[in-house]
């Protein structure tokens, strides 16, 4: 029959197995339709707890961070004093080390200075 006929043969095999598949097909969605519909109320019940704890976990965790927001205003209150004091203690030490890099500017002026006459002197230069 040639090309033709191998189509028609492979379209009517799939025909009588589809017509012969129907019954068992048509158990197994009803089968899968029923399972579904029997799992309506625990998917219901399951919903409703992951709602249910969901708004307790959110409920939880606003009131957490409102109690460690307060605590750390208050603690931020708290501490004015110490970073007072630590800020005067920081300027304190950052004017000590500004006076102390003028005096060693002074030091070190006058060495430069002594390093170049000396450098003069011990070479025999006369400028």
């Amino acid at each position: 029959m040639g090309l033709l006929g191998d189509f028609i043969e492979e379209g009517v095999d799939k025909l009588v197995n589809d017509v012969e598949n129907f019954p068992d097909n048509a158990a197994r969605w009803t089968g899968e339709k029923v399972g579904e519909v029997e799992n309506i109320p625990q998917n219901v019940e399951n919903d409703y707890d992951r709602a249910k704890y969901g708004v307790e976990n959110d409920y939880d965790r606003a009131k957490y961070g409102v109690e460690n927001t307060v605590d750390g205003a208050i603690q931020g209150v708290e501490d004015i004093p110490r970073d007072i004091g630590r800020g005067v203690d920081d300027a304190a030490g950052w004017v000590g080390d500004k006076v102390g890099d003028v005096e060693r500017f002074d030091d070190g002026v006058q060495n430069a200075y002594d390093q170049g006459r000396d450098e003069t002197r011990y070479r025999g230069e006369n400028y």
